[in-house]
């Protein structure tokens, strides 16, 4: 066969074998699906900041206090002064001020009084039913009589207070760091300057 008859079929076939290589090449390329995505080192993880509620024991409160009521009524912002004979107190009296205030036989039923301002109040015959009073300002008060059984007065202050024929049976009331300078005692006695906790 006379070759030089078909001068461009060379010439054809290398063209076309350059063009297929080129579209075997770009056939035989692995794309890779995440190569059109940006880089995940790149792009941060977004992470939510929200953490559940949570309240360390430590702060946590000892016990859930509701709000203050007098005989189930919501109690006023202090009661100094105030007449509160036979009344019932429950609920957060926290730091509440009775100064003066009369609650004779008055109930306190559970809750919280802890630094609450008694000074000058009349407590007689009061039942203080296991009551936290820690750190209570007592001066002066009359407490003749009243039912002290089970009552947390750690801290409290009693200078000055009567507490003459108190129920206090045994270790039934805390005392701890109380101060108890001049204070009438349940048996009559007077309590020494500088008595804490006990009445010398």
């Amino acid at each position: 066969m006379d070759r030089s008859a078909f001068p461009l079929r060379r010439p054809l076939s290398f063209v076309a074998a350059l063009l297929l290589a080129g579209v075997l090449a770009a056939c035989g390329t692995v794309v890779d699906p995440l190569a059109d995505a940006p880089n995940a080192d790149e792009t941060p993880i977004e992470e939510t900041t929200e953490t559940p509620e949570t309240t360390p024991a430590d702060e946590a409160p000892a016990t859930d206090l509701a709000e203050p009521t007098i005989d189930g009524e919501p109690a006023p912002e202090d009661s100094a002064g105030g007449d509160l004979e036979d009344a019932v107190l429950d609920g957060d009296f926290r730091g509440h001020d009775f100064t003066e205030a009369n609650l004779t036989n008055a109930s306190f039923q559970g809750g919280s009084f802890a630094g609450a301002i008694f000074v000058d109040a009349i407590l007689r015959g009061a039942r203080f039913n296991g009551g936290d009073f820690q750190g209570a300002d007592f001066t002066r008060a009359d407490l003749s009589g009243a039912h002290l059984a089970g009552a947390d007065l750690r801290g409290a202050n009693l200078t000055d207070a009567n507490l003459l024929g108190a129920f206090a049976p045994g270790d039934a009331v805390k005392l701890e760091g109380a101060i108890l300078d001049g204070a009438t005692w349940i048996d009559g006695s007077i309590c020494d300057v500088g008595s804490v906790g006990t009445c010398n």
